[in-house]
């Protein structure tokens, strides 16, 4: 069951990871997003310039993933690099940064779009100036 009763709403949420020689975790990483109890988020996975087999495993999971999933390979130039291009592909409200070898509760999401909507003071509530 949802966190609340107004589980109408949801954040906007992409949840960006690097991955460099990640051959060995990434598949686990993305089946804990793929057991999420809530689907409606982003990832954007930045293979960064792996020399095993990490793309592979990103292709031959991308069909059995049933959320909006963007891939970039691009050459290595370390993580905070990784994550700089992928956030060049984020249009959401929020980011979720992750390890190509984390893996996350199945609520993880869920809690984060809770949190984020009722909880006060929300981030919403700010108001620019």
């Amino acid at each position: 069951m949802l966190w609340g009763e107004r589980m109408n709403d949801f954040i906007s949420l992409t949840v960006v990871i690097p991955a460099y020689n990640a051959g060995m975790t990434i598949e686990r990483s993305l089946i804990s997003l793929e057991k999420q109890t809530i689907k409606n988020f982003n990832c954007v996975i930045v293979n960064d310039g792996s020399t095993d087999d990490t793309k592979m495993k990103i292709d031959s999971m991308l069909s059995k993933l049933s959320f909006n999933v963007q891939v970039i390979n691009k050459e290595n130039g370390g993580v905070v690099s990784a994550r700089y291009t992928a956030l060049q592909f984020v249009d959401t409200e929020f980011v979720l940064c992750l390890d190509a070898d984390d893996e996350i509760p199945s609520n993880t999401i869920e809690r984060y779009n809770y949190c984020l909507l009722y909880t006060s003071p929300s981030p919403r509530d700010s108001t620019s100036s």
